[in-house]
């Protein structure tokens, strides 16, 4: 299923991986209580179709998917929420950034994770980069500003050096570019504290 993903071609080979995709939704609602233990390997296929693919159809599709696996996660090991959403908003960032039917579906899966099941995924909300400014992530972002504290330049900067430590490269990847724009855009400040 994983390596399906990394063939682009025609829409036979579509058809396919949206059918790979459906079949994976069937499984993920199957594995009911012992989700826990395939949560990375469900995790690792879901991103490389996300990447791997420029078709409308299927990043619905996987982004549908993302949705399944995190009801399946709420409901039966809801312990693993907090592993995954940190990973799943940098994977999802592009699709965020897209605009139509895929932001949407990447919006709903992100609200359903921080905002829906926030008891769930409190702890890793704390340490959660921030989100680009987009009316559609309001919710979003309303609840990371609301758990990651007052929001002022040192909080900040305590937030983005946590997300360095990250387990996912994909998180430490994008953690470094808003450390950059966060040293530009604070450059006065960070000579301040430099001279104490």
């Amino acid at each position: 299923l994983y390596h399906s993903f990394s063939v682009a071609g025609s829409a036979d080979t579509e058809a396919r991986q949206l059918q790979s995709l459906r079949a994976l939704c069937v499984v993920v609602v199957l594995l009911a209580d012992h989700i826990s233990a395939h949560v990375p390997r469900i995790v690792a296929v879901l991103t490389a179709a996300l990447r791997a693919t420029q078709s409308t159809a299927i990043k619905l599709q996987v982004l549908a998917a993302w949705k399944v696996l995190v009801e399946a996660l709420a409901s039966r090991a809801p312990h693993m929420l907090a592993r995954v959403v940190v990973q799943a908003a940098v994977v999802l960032l592009p699709a965020l950034e897209e605009g139509g039917g895929v932001q949407a579906a990447a919006v709903a899966v992100l609200e359903l994770m921080v905002v829906e099941h926030k008891a769930h995924t409190a702890p890793a909300l704390a340490r959660m980069p921030p989100l680009p400014t987009h009316p559609a992530l309001a919710r979003i972002n309303a609840e990371l500003v609301a758990r990651q504290g007052t929001g002022n330049a040192l909080d900040h900067l305590r937030l983005l050096i946590d997300a360095l430590q990250h387990e996912s490269l994909a998180v430490r990847y994008s953690t470094l570019g808003q450390l950059k724009t966060f040293m530009c855009k604070n450059q006065e400040w960070m000579g301040q504290m430099l001279k104490r």
